[in-house]
């Protein structure tokens, strides 16, 4: 502004070129009404003063001025085509700029290599693979190749995101010329696919680092869950002198929030406040993320109640971490107080109910959100389709279903996972397994969830055939999978195979048994009747038994009249869990069967005087209405106390 004076007094106030380069000033300083103002004034334009006015308003967000300055704009050329293509790709309008891009080719405009460049981050933002390869196939015929630089740099980052990181290796060794930002983006991509190993290797290759290169590296460690490795990182950064930034430290509260580490994450804070950047949006709201993550809501409470400028992300977070700390009035009082939502907050909300055990209230919000007229994603699928697999809602799963296919989702791994596992869990295992079959792509999460469904229906065999040809076809099982593996052993009654896969777990998989896997195996020995075999497997176990896979035994033991474990079970269990009348009850059973009386007696007084009551069982059904009923149902079975309802199919 003290040189806008000097060049009033200079008399250069009329001149098109100092105009233009005070409006990109102004434009650059976030000071459109400034810079509107100078155009406004100006008595001659040229192409250079649109292009600048335009790129301003893109540049600050404005993309409704940007687009209508852009219109009247008499001779467009390629310049400000690449300013709205730029703009809107920078503020994640990334479908549009797509759409601008043939519109520009539509109208004559010859796109160059800044147009493809600022381009290629749309599609990987959007993962459109096939989009990004025709752009590259449109650099190749351009000629474009020749600025091998900043178009290789623009296809490997694209490449990378897309998910083809051997393409992206492909470019890396055959640029014949790379700068840290190549290095940068090859990094990052390894690291965004999962490839730590490679990643690592590569940073410490690289012969020249900046900010970028280290958030790279931090990021990729600490979102694939090394965020102890992420937060070791951070400290060399710092000592080798480079001066982090504000996706440094969101990066590094990201590897706290996965660590569940407050104390570190409180370190981080006091750096965050004195490096300057408590006003940054973005760094706050990752320290919100830390705080209500890692337990302390109050203070992520107190802080996101401090902040002057809140964007849609931070109300997002504080509502995900009210939800997440059990909180959901509280989420949903945030959730109606928010200027806007999107379907990110739907889907805040509604996990924040389904995974709070409200399930009845998630589905009425589901409806609540298709009524304001938003459009569910497919995340919001995987949501809520397992509230209907929790409540054996297989109606209102059947209906969801018909919404995913009226909303394009029939081809998302995400939402067609959810499905199988909504109809496995609901009884309908045919279902299940016609979705599996017609899946173009299948991921671990897909194999569970049908291991997992022919495990539940007592479908031993297949489940464990199914699980190797998962294995042949190179998926690596998880935890998951062996817990599905186990269960699929113990109704199949195989005993020796499930040793095999408990030891394979382990040893060919270095995956750590959980208490799932232990009482999986406990309740095989026990279905084989093989009762000394299970009590002696619970002895060995390297961590302390709880009380499932104790109760698991002591049922065997009432079902096998084996009266002298029984009795040494029980007596564990009343130590471990004495509250819990379940081991009181089994142990009551065990001497009505062999006519202890006596003993039963003692049993009821010592759960009197502990004031434990037996725990009424319930049965969960689903209320079906007639009109419903009587155009959907195929045929009806009713056999002694049951009634099996055929849904039609919708594949």
């Amino acid at each position: 502004m003290e040189i806008y004076e000097k060049i009033i007094a200079s008399g250069y106030q009329y001149d098109v070129v100092v105009v233009n380069a005070l409006i990109d000033m102004y434009a650059k300083c976030g000071n459109m009404l400034k810079a509107r103002e100078l155009f406004d004034k100006m008595h001659q334009r040229d192409a250079f003063s649109w292009t600048t006015m335009i790129a301003g308003y893109a540049y600050n967000g404005l993309l409704d001025e940007a687009l209508q300055l852009f219109k009247k704009m008499p001779q467009q050329n390629v310049v400000s085509w690449n300013a709205m293509i730029a703009g809107l790709t920078q503020n994640g309008h990334t479908e549009e700029a797509l759409e601008l891009l043939q519109q520009m080719q539509w109208v004559g405009i010859r796109p160059d290599s800044k147009t493809l460049v600022s381009i290629l981050p749309a599609c990987a933002d959007l993962a459109a693979l096939q989009r990004g390869m025709e752009i590259h196939s449109l650099i190749i015929r351009s000629g474009f190749q020749s600025d091998l630089l900043v178009v290789g740099n623009a296809l490997i980052d694209m490449y990378a995101k897309c998910g083809s990181i051997d393409k992206a290796t492909q470019i890396f060794d055959g640029m014949h010329q790379r700068d840290v930002v190549s290095w940068t983006a090859m990094v990052a991509g390894f690291a965004q696919n999962g490839l730590i190993d490679e990643a690592m290797k590569l940073f410490k290759e690289m012969p020249l680092r900046n900010v970028a290169s280290w958030n790279a590296m931090i990021a990729g460690l600490s979102q694939n869950e090394h965020g102890e490795k992420g937060l070791r990182l951070f400290g060399k950064m710092q000592l080798a002198g480079m001066r982090p930034d504000s996706k440094t430290f969101a990066s590094s509260l990201l590897a706290c929030v996965h660590l569940v580490d407050l104390k570190l994450g409180l370190e981080i804070h006091g750096k965050i406040v004195t490096g300057g950047f408590q006003s940054d949006v973005f760094v706050m709201t990752a320290l919100v993320e830390m705080y209500a993550q890692c337990g302390s809501i109050e203070k992520a409470q107190c802080l996101f109640g401090m902040m002057h400028h809140r964007d849609l992300v931070c109300w997002n977070v504080m509502i995900t971490g009210y939800a997440e700390n059990g909180l959901v009035n509280d989420a949903l009082k945030l959730f109606k107080e928010m200027p806007q939502q999107n379907v990110i907050s739907w889907n805040a909300i509604i996990a924040g109910f389904a995974q709070n055990g409200h399930g009845e209230d998630a589905l009425k919000i589901f409806q609540q959100m298709q009524s304001a007229g938003m459009t569910p994603d497919s995340k919001t699928f995987a949501i809520i389709l397992p509230v209907c697999a929790n409540r054996a809602a297989l109606h209102q799963g059947f209906q969801i279903h018909e919404k995913v296919i009226t909303n394009g989702y029939q081809s998302d791994s995400l939402a067609m996972n959810a499905l199988i596992d909504m109809y496995a869990k609901c009884g309908s295992i045919e279902k299940a397994n016609k979705l599996f079959d017609k899946l173009n792509h299948r991921d671990l999460i897909s194999w569970n969830s049908m291991i997992g469904g022919y495990a539940m229906h007592g479908c031993g065999k297949e489940a464990l055939t199914l699980f190797e040809q998962m294995i042949h076809s190179g998926i690596k099982p998880n935890h998951v999978s062996f817990v599905s593996v186990l269960s699929a052993c113990n109704h199949a009654g195989l005993v020796e195979e499930g040793y095999q896969y408990f030891t394979c777990m382990s040893e060919c998989y270095d995956i750590t048994p959980t208490m799932q896997h232990y009482i999986c195996m406990v309740d095989l020995l026990c279905r084989a009747g093989r009762l000394d075999e299970a009590h002696e497997f619970i002895n060995k176990m390297p961590i302390t038994p709880d009380a499932v896979v104790l109760i698991c035994l002591l049922g065997a033991c009432r079902i096998h009249n084996n009266i002298e474990l029984g009795q040494c079970v029980a007596e564990r269990l009343f130590e471990l869990d004495p509250e819990n009348s379940a081991p009181y009850v089994l142990i009551s059973n065990i001497y009505a069967a062999v006519g202890r009386w006596s003993d039963i007696e003692k049993v009821r007084k010592l759960m009197k005087k502990r004031g434990i009551k037996k725990k009424p069982g319930c049965s969960w059904i689903e209320v079906l209405p007639f009109h419903w009923l009587e155009s959907n149902i195929v045929s009806v079975n009713i056999a002694a106390n049951s009634f099996c309802i055929f849904y039609p199919v919708l594949f």
